[in-house]
Formats: structure tokens, sequence, C-alpha cells
């Protein structure tokens, strides 16, 4: 699956809390970086880093870098991988953490799929 990342841009250069607007759209990370880079920084802030907030979004200043995914395939293709991801991933979980999320008492060899 293709990834864009998505640069976003406090549109409230009053308020450091304001609300983020979609600016642009980069194929590569580095470049979107580069460019979050460059932007001058409204609040005056000399001192400024890229932060990890969560697994898919930077944080720099008063912009963000948030990568997300292109659906290139047909639907009915993305349904049966997300189907073959949701299996591997619950096989790999104990039989505690499937009963904790709600998946019974499943297991990878009994030949049923999870709902």
């Amino acid at each position: 699956m293709e990834e864009v990342h998505m640069v976003s841009i406090n549109g409230d250069a009053t308020d450091i809390e304001g609300l983020m607007e979609r600016d642009l759209l980069f194929k590569n990370l580095e470049h979107a970086k580069n460019w979050v880079q460059a932007q001058p920084d409204p609040y005056g802030n000399i001192d400024r880093r890229f932060v990890q907030t969560d697994a898919t979004t930077l944080s720099f200043g008063h912009m963000l870098i948030t990568t997300v995914p292109v659906i290139t395939e047909d639907i009915a293709d993305l349904a049966a991988a997300r189907e073959v991801l949701k299996q591997k991933t619950l096989a790999a979980m104990t039989t505690e953490e499937r009963i904790a999320l709600g998946f019974g008492d499943w297991t990878p060899d009994s030949g049923d799929e999870v709902r």
C-alpha cells in the first residue's frame, strides 16, 4: 500500500492551539520535512525540532506531517488483505490477550475465521 505525507499548518497564527488545516501532500517524507523546516514560525520559535507524537504523526512547531495510506487496490482486495492481517495478528497473541479483546478462545489452528 502506498503512503503520502500530509502537511497541516495551524490556521490561527494568534493561537498555538488553533485548528490545523491541510496544506500539502508529499510522496516523499524527506521532501515534506525539508519543506516544513523551510517555513517561518509565526510564534518566533528558533529551536524547532521534529517530535514523533504518535505512530503516524511528526510535529514541528506549528506544523504537522501525518503519514496516511493511499488505497490503490480494489476494495474487495483490500478487505481480503485486512482479513489476512487480522488473522496473523490474532495468531501472534496469547489466548488471554484474545479473550481480553473480545475474540473469545479462538486459536489459529481452530480453522474458524475471526469475527
